[in-house]
């Protein structure tokens, strides 16, 4: 167990979160998958996630894939145990917002989140998507 000072001087052993963006090159015979990555220092401020998110976005959309799966991290939020991120549940909702304001078929996979509040970010992310009406 870490005292909470201890805990905000850590570094996450799996290092800075990453938003990444794969995208699959045609270049017959063969199609090579590759990835783009927007690393996220721990405890970096809000406005510099969403960024390196919609940037991710943007590599996606401008490939115009057919398919967008997002792999739904929640432990990105800051009350989460075991990271230090900093997202708060408007921001997964305006991950959701631009999810759906993608007009990709999409999908999302839970990936991760271990906070008490995980079905209010889910939630969230999710009525987002689906609600034209729910981020304003």
């Amino acid at each position: 167990m870490l005292s909470s000072t201890q805990a905000k001087n850590a570094v996450s052993p799996a290092g800075p979160a990453v938003a990444a963006a794969a995208r699959l090159k045609r270049c017959p015979p063969f199609n090579v998958l590759t990835w783009t990555a927007f690393p996220i220092a721990p405890f970096a401020p809000r406005a510099e996630h969403r960024a390196a998110v919609a940037r991710a976005l943007t590599v996606l959309l401008d490939f115009k894939p057919d398919l967008l799966l997002v792999s739904a991290g929640f432990d990105a939020y800051a009350g989460d145990p075991i990271t230090q991120m900093s997202l708060e549940p408007e921001d997964f909702a305006l991950f959701g917002q631009w999810l759906r304001e993608s007009s990709l078929p999409a999908g999302a996979i839970l990936e991760g989140g271990y906070s008490d509040k995980l079905p209010q970010l889910i939630d969230a992310f999710l009525v987002a998507w689906t609600q034209p009406t729910a981020v304003r």
